[in-house]
């Protein structure tokens, strides 16, 4: 499908409409603040499910905003009609894309607030990630109003581990949070960050514990092994399996029953919730790269978006490999041999879908899928904590 080259006034009133309605039918939905934007604003998200345009629609429709969506996004089948026909600004996920940002600004010279992530992909852990300083930069750059948009409870309701679960869990949307255009011109890139920063950090476990959620689930953390591939109680990794809502070591025979607010009754303080017990795999990761002489490789396929038509194909196989200077990857794409290396200081986040996939840009959008698809978030927090350590973060 050719992609519109301007935001579409015509088609975001149908679109905007049909997500807003299909929003609130969809959950029980609860917009925070003052809707009214009295002119082109930079709208900033966390970025917690694919349904955040609903929920930015539901906050402000009809006052029209375009949206900043990854490339891959527009070659999705479920997606690619509406980011093509509202004519979306597409870019590369974690790339300087000049394009795209020229983007932005012709179309809030038109009328149009811009809708962004800044995060760049879905958490996987429910709790707001790494967000690049250079979003502050656009801000400066964009000399607008910035519109802070915080979605708690939608990461819940559609967890990474487990992406056909639907559930009609309570979200709230929070747009109580803005800078003037006057404000941001007064400010340096450190204070707009910090502004970003604490104004889109959201943790939904502590979001199901503050509306006392307890809806009881038949399969609440089938498919969580995808996540919590390391057993805080004996260490081992990939020995995690999942059923109903038990989660179990084989190793060491270790259970814990997953509460409807993310608690794991049975576990240790330390780790008697989800997100707990992911930070005890970012530390015994944080370990593992210190060793001396650290390496890691896991054989991978690869598979690049479609030419035509919708998703991704097979486009050959290689390793991904690690080393404390960095990622490299390495093996035959498309036909042609690659080896290409991504320095740890400058790969600070790679986006994965825990137990299927890892997205890199290798002249192009490239998808990893490990031998081990559970290694997929180790892989992930490696990337992270590489770049930490060597930018002492």
């Amino acid at each position: 499908m050719e992609k519109t080259k301007k935001f579409s006034f015509k088609y975001y009133k149908f679109f905007g409409f049909l997500s807003k309605v299909a929003a609130k039918a969809l959950f029980p939905l609860k917009v925070v603040g003052d809707r009214k934007i009295d002119k082109p604003a930079l709208i900033l998200t966390n970025h917690v499910s694919f349904f955040d345009f609903m929920f930015v629609a539901a906050a402000f429709y009809p006052q029209p905003f375009n949206i900043v969506v990854a490339e891959k996004m527009a070659n999705s089948k479920k997606n690619a009609f509406y980011i093509n026909k509202m004519g979306c600004i597409t870019r590369a996920q974690f790339t300087s894309d000049a394009v795209s940002i020229m983007r932005m600004k012709r179309d809030m010279q038109a009328g149009a607030s811009i809708m962004i992530c800044p995060e760049g992909r879905i958490t996987a852990n429910e709790v707001t990630g790494y967000i690049p300083p250079s979003t502050a930069k656009l801000v400066k750059w964009l000399k607008c109003d910035v519109i802070f948009v915080k979605i708690s409870g939608a990461f819940a309701a559609n967890p990474s581990w487990d992406v056909n679960r639907r559930e009609r869990l309570p979200i709230t949307v929070d747009v109580s949070k803005r800078l003037t255009a006057e404000q941001v011109a007064k400010m340096d890139n450190s204070a707009v960050m910090e502004a970003i920063s604490a104004s889109l950090f959201n943790n939904d476990f502590d979001y199901l514990e503050k509306i006392g959620y307890d809806k009881k689930r038949k399969n609440g953390a089938v498919g969580l092994e995808r996540l919590l591939y390391r057993c805080p109680v004996c260490g081992k990794e990939f020995k995690t399996v999942t059923e109903g809502n038990e989660i179990t070591c084989k190793h060491c025979k270790k259970s814990f029953r997953l509460t409807p607010r993310g608690k794991l009754v049975g576990a240790g303080e330390e780790f008697d919730r989800v997100d707990k017990w992911f930070e005890t795999q970012r530390a015994a990761v944080r370990k593992e790269i210190s060793e001396k002489d650290f390496s890691l490789t896991e054989k991978v396929r690869f598979f690049t978006l479609k030419e035509s038509g919708y998703g991704y194909e097979a486009a050959g196989e290689g390793t991904i490999s690690f080393n404390a200077e960095g990622t490299r990857v390495c093996g035959t794409l498309n036909g042609n041999a690659i080896d290409e290396f991504m320095p740890a200081e400058s790969l600070p986040v790679v986006s994965y879908g825990p137990g299927r996939f890892l997205d890199f840009y290798i002249q192009k959008p490239v998808r990893l899928v490990p031998e081990n698809v559970g290694a997929c978030t180790k892989l992930g927090l490696i990337v992270e904590e590489l770049h930490k350590t060597k930018t002492k973060l």
